[in-house]
This record gives structure tokens, C-alpha cells and sequence, in this order.
């Protein structure tokens, strides 16, 4: 699934979890960190920011923007993580949320994917 992201746009995308309630001896029901495991392409790595928003609501700044970082490199099945969910359930829908603050036209961020 590879989606652009517009100049000075963002993309959201979901991704429900069972907390893996089909294995007893791995389901999750309280959380102490979660990681987003994401894949994208930036002309400008410095130029994208990253936030995940958690079935409850909690919302977590993954990456954020960094005037320094000229990279060309992305993301690659990158794990970021977050405790700012901690004690919440890990059952629901998960949001995350790539914005592309580019300021020139040449700038680009496709996503590529995402996981819990």
C-alpha cells in the first residue's frame, strides 16, 4: 500500500488490534509500551512528522519534525516507540498519523506501511 502524502498534508491511517486475545499465553491486556513499526519515503526526512493515537485517545508524538535532518534515506520498517500509553487496553482501532511538512514543491513522503 503506498499512498503520497500532499506538500504541507498529512495521511491517517488505521489498524485494529484484538491485543492477540486468540493466544493465551501472549494476549496483551494492559499496555507498558507499543511500538509503530513504519515504512516511508521523504525527500527530506527532517520534513515529516509522525504521531500515534491509541484506541482510547491517547495521542503520542512518534517523530517530530527536525529542521537538521536533510536525509534522503526514510524509514525503513522503522520501530518507534511510546509509553504514553502505559495501563491502557491494547484492544481497538490505532491510528497514526504521517505529516509532510515540506515547504518546497520538490519535497515529497510516500507511506508505505504500518504495524502494532
Amino acid at each position: 500500500m503506498f499512498r503520497g502524502i500532499p506538500i504541507n498534508g498529512q495521511l491517517e491511517v488505521s489498524l485494529d488490534s484484538d491485543g492477540c486475545r486468540s493466544s493465551p499465553y501472549s494476549r496483551v491486556i494492559y499496555l507498558e509500551h507499543v511500538q509503530a513499526v513504519v515504512t516511508l519515503a521523504a525527500s527530506r526526512r527532517g520534513e515529516v512528522e509522525v504521531f500515534l493515537t491509541s484506541p482510547q485517545g491517547t495521542r503520542s508524538t512518534l517523530l517530530a519534525r527536525r529542521l537538521r535532518d536533510a536525509s534522503t534515506e526514510g524509514f525503513n520498517a522503522w520501530a518507534f516507540m511510546t509509553t504514553h500509553c502505559w495501563g491502557e487496553r491494547a484492544v481497538g482501532t490505532w491510528r497514526l498519523e504521517v505529516r509532510n511538512g515540506a515547504s518546497m514543491c520538490k519535497l515529497y513522503a510516500v507511506f508505505s506501511s504500518f504495524a502494532v
